[in-house]
């Protein structure tokens, strides 16, 4: 899920639920992508996506990796949510856009697994 908290909210990282949680804080909000399960400090909670992670790791160098992928993905106009950490990046797509995902990434030559 991907929720959004009041700017400079205390988000305990070991309470998220989910393998993969990140949390972005900025002057504006705080941003939280995890499983799903209960967030009741939350202002506004999206569920429905799924995680695809990108095999890494990749070198800071390398150009054009996730452009690759989210440019597939926009001509066949599914939305997507990026996450990028030190070895891995993750595409988070709508669960009802999955099959459509993998399908599309498929054609342009990408592995799926």
């Amino acid at each position: 899920m991907i929720a959004r908290f009041a700017p400079g909210a205390v988000v305990a990282l070991d309470e998220l639920p989910g393998r993969v949680v990140s949390v972005t804080r900025t002057d504006d909000e705080t941003s939280v992508i995890c499983g799903e399960g209960p967030l009741p400090a939350a202002q506004h909670v999206d569920e429905g996506w799924r995680c695809l992670a990108l095999r890494g790791p990749f070198a800071f160098e390398e150009t054009g990796i996730l452009a690759a992928l989210t440019k597939c993905l926009a001509e066949e106009a599914i939305g997507v949510m990026t996450i990028c950490t030190y070895d891995t990046d993750y595409l988070f797509v709508k669960e009802g856009n999955l099959e459509r995902t993998i399908g599309a990434l498929r054609r342009e030559g990408h592995q799926v697994e």
